[in-house]
């Protein structure tokens, strides 16, 4: 039971450390730490003081980044062709964060028919509109409408409208809409008008899902459908592929530029987009230097709150090296047309409906001020000298309720050397000769063949891994040398590591329990400013004087606390029972619950913080004269067995390692729509990594702690991965172990149990590899609760 209790001495060797306490127990108290006896109560409110703490130091850390932008450019300003060629490699850094990696198909628009009523969909005196398909790359494919003028084209357009926006709104076929794409027709352009994923949540789900627990007498199949927007669903699968929804629909738009230019090369090319198209808008001309004239409409500001906006827009490390500044600098010399405008009105989640499960990530869209904007746009005009040759041309004007303004649609046309076209009668609605036509239908569609994309992805990117993490398996020394590139690019391409300095530990430390084989001392460590170390340190009683001992860090998952792996029910008393074998035991909190979108948009994420607090653990441990720092273990239950997987990689002070309750085949768990026990059907936004399924899951990060003892602990009828899964990816690096001739380092152990700590073979496994006699006949206090 948790009790405060007053420090005492059970050995003359911990004198001094008694003494320290004592001081730090004094200074904590003064700082507001200790004031109040602990129990649950105290440990939740700890666990928010740290989350506060965390968020506080990434808002200032962001700051921090912001204002380093600058040394990630090198721009020459002595001439456009020395600019153009000073920012090629930030270009294609902003095209391998949204994910553009691949060759697109060759241009082939194909114009869709409808039985009976011919090729056309409408027309008017000055122009024809056709429904329109075209592949983009390995089975992705665009839909959209095509204006085309009949008298023949002088320019080449993409109007990308907002998601939630119909096609058919800008093409004069929606009753009371600007008809902005039929407008620009009328005034000579031919016109593409991509369909883009939209905001609503209806084939967000499936009825058809391996069963979460089939074993469990639960059936063959699931259903389950969630309030996730549809652009939050492929932008989960995607994310964890290395792509992403604001690359694949730029390349939508990039494959209509390349039918533009095969066809009709010598016109001109526009762009102009509104809300989710204006982002679009503004990256694709950034990329793709054939656009001779963007308008953006709806979309342009201070980026600096990204993790508020929704989730989709989540660009790992965008912020590190642009704004919306520095993306449209990318766009000089080519001209930009800025629009302020009202941005759409998005509040998400959704409220769920028809049984939908409410998993949504919450997100919105507010419109920025006039200031703001303004500011952003005088940030853009001060990257150019004004006394230097580099002088773009960018025009900002701003509407209050609306987007199309005549001040933008005049600019925009005079960029692109035709006249401004003329209005247009807000009441028009052309005549759809398409039978039967739905929108829900070909949304439809677009979603599914974008969501087939991605899933054709997963068998292939078990053979990236493979070709990604190689050395040499000569011998285990070897391959650790080889090992040591993977580390650094593990920490700064998946992790994220964060360049801030530690500060000293400063040590704050109390007793908080006194049983009869251990003592408990709730331990507090410094590890940035706001940001600290937490947890409960486990002494056993019969430490001898000058003697040394192996140490457990014994990590618990998401919602658990310090106390959790002392008297939760799932773990079983495990801290006391390895206490009372011998093992000093250090319990720390995880601080899973932070906002990780605020750190990913610097690119970090919760293990960018999570690593170096448990760098000052180990450096506390190291101090302490009764440790032994070469004999540290680390055991961790599912969040927690996902920071075991993950803090040993950096951290080689963890000689052992163990994985509870989460090793698995961990593609499936975050990218396929056809398991269950999918993170899609769960609330964690935490839980997605940029690209991790082509570079670092289970198994390589496992190789990567290689040649360490490793070993996985999992419950036959745990719900967070069949034991068939845990396998297949554990076999991989039982025959990594094999190959280097260690076989005996690599265990899994499989229980009847479920999400719990066993304590069977994993005790036996800390023993042999911390070196620390086993009890030949253990007591009850040395046994895991049953």
């Amino acid at each position: 039971m948790i009790q405060k209790t007053k420090i005492r001495g059970f050995c003359l060797s911990f004198a001094l450390f008694f003494a320290t306490a004592f001081v730090n127990l004094l200074n904590a108290q003064q700082t507001g730490y200790f004031e109040a006896p602990y129990s649950r109560e105290y440990e939740d409110i700890m666990a928010n003081r740290m989350k506060i703490g965390i968020d506080t130091f990434l808002t200032n850390y962001t700051k921090q980044v912001v204002r380093g932008r600058e040394n990630l450019w090198d721009r020459n300003f002595s001439s456009w062709e020395a600019y153009e060629a000073s920012i090629s490699s930030n270009r294609e850094h902003l095209r391998k964060i949204i994910g553009i990696d691949k060759p697109r198909s060759l241009p082939d628009l194909n114009v869709k028919s409808s039985p009976g009523n011919g090729t056309m969909i409408s027309e008017t005196e000055k122009c024809i509109i056709y429904e329109i398909e075209w592949p983009v790359k390995d089975g992705l494919v665009s839909e959209g409408l095509l204006l085309v003028p009949k008298e023949g084209a002088k320019t080449s357009i993409v109007v990308v409208p907002d998601a939630d926006e119909l096609a058919e709104s800008y093409a004069g076929m929606v009753p009371g809409k600007e008809a902005l794409a039929l407008r620009l027709a009328e005034g000579g352009a031919q016109v593409i008008i991509p369909i883009l994923i939209n905001r609503q949540t209806e084939l967000s789900g499936s009825d058809s899902l391996t069963s979460h627990a089939p074993w469990m007498g639960e059936g063959e199949t699931a259903s389950i459908w969630t309030n996730e927007t549809h652009r939050e669903w492929i932008h989960r699968q995607s994310y964890m592929m290395g792509q992403h929804i604001i690359g694949l629909e730029a390349e939508k738009v990039m494959s209509a530029i390349d039918w533009f230019k095969e066809t009709q090369p010598d016109l001109n090319v526009g762009i102009m987009g509104y809300g989710e198209g204006g982002l679009l808008a503004l990256y694709t001309a950034a990329l793709d230097i054939r656009i001779d004239v963007a308008w953006v409409s709806g979309y342009f500001g201070p980026r600096e709150e990204l993790w508020q906006e929704p989730v989709y827009r989540n660009v790992w490390g965008l912020l590190r090296e642009f704004g919306d500044a520095e993306v449209a600098s990318l766009i000089a010399p080519r001209k930009l047309v800025i629009e302020q405008s009202p941005v759409p009105n998005v509040k998400e989640p959704l409220t769920p409906k028809n049984g939908q499960v409410d998993h949504a990530l919450p997100g919105r869209l507010e419109t920025p001020s006039n200031k703001e904007v303004r500011r952003e746009f005088d940030r853009l005009k001060e990257i150019f000298p004004k006394s230097g040759k580099v002088q773009p041309d960018f025009f900002l004007t701003s509407v209050k309720d609306y987007h199309g303004s005549e001040q933008a649609i005049s600019r925009f046309s005079k960029y692109l050397g035709m006249d401004t076209p003329s209005k247009i009668e807000t009441q028009i609605q052309l005549k759809d000769l398409r039978p039967g036509f739905s929108s829900q239908h070909r949304q439809s569609k677009v979603f599914h063949n974008m969501q087939e994309y991605i899933q054709d992805m997963i068998p292939g990117a078990e053979r990236n891994r493979y070709a990604f993490l190689k050395g040499d398996t000569s011998s285990p020394e070897n391959w650790e040398k080889d090992m040591e590139v993977y580390i650094k690019k593990f920490y700064s391409e998946l992790v994220g590591e964060i360049d801030v300095p530690l500060l000293p530990l400063n040590p704050r430390i109390r007793q908080v329990y006194d049983e009869p084989g251990w003592k408990g001392y709730e331990v507090i460590l410094d590890v940035w400013e706001g940001v600290f170390s937490w947890g409960i340190l486990a002494v056993p009683n019969d430490i001898e004087q000058g003697e040394q001992r192996p140490v457990v860090v014994l990590q618990h998952g998401i919602r658990g606390l310090p106390s959790t792996a002392i008297e939760s029910k799932s773990y079983k008393g495990v801290v006391p029972a390895l206490a009372n074998r011998g093992f000093v035991v250090f319990s720390p909190h995880n601080p899973y619950q932070f906002t990780i979108r605020k750190a990913n948009a610097i690119k970090a994420t919760a293990f960018s913080v999570i690593i170096p607090q448990h760098k000052q653990i180990l450096k506390f441990l190291g101090s302490l004269d009764y440790v032994d720092a070469d004999r540290i273990a680390l055991y961790g239950k599912s969040f927690g067995g996902r920071t075991a997987l993950r803090v040993p990689i950096v951290l080689k002070e963890y000689r052992a390692v163990i994985s509870s309750a989460y090793f698995n085949d961990w593609v499936r768990k975050t990218v396929s729509t056809e398991y269950r026990n999918s993170f899609f059907f769960e609330n964690s936004g935490g839980i997605y990594e940029w690209n991790m399924g082509n570079t670092f899951t289970h198994a390589e990060m496992a190789s990567v702690i290689c040649p360490r003892p490793f070993m996985v602990e999992s419950g036959y009828f745990d719900g967070v991965a069949a034991h068939e899964s845990v396998a297949y990816e554990f076999a991989k690096v039982k025959r990594l172990y094999g190959r280097l001739g260690i076989g005996k380092l690599a265990e899994l152990e499989f229980f009847w149990g479920g999400h719990d700590i066993n304590g069977e073979g994993t005790f036996k496994f800390l023993h042999e590899h911390l070196n620390w006699p086993e009890p030949k006949n253990p007591t009850k206090e040395q046994q895991v609760k049953k």
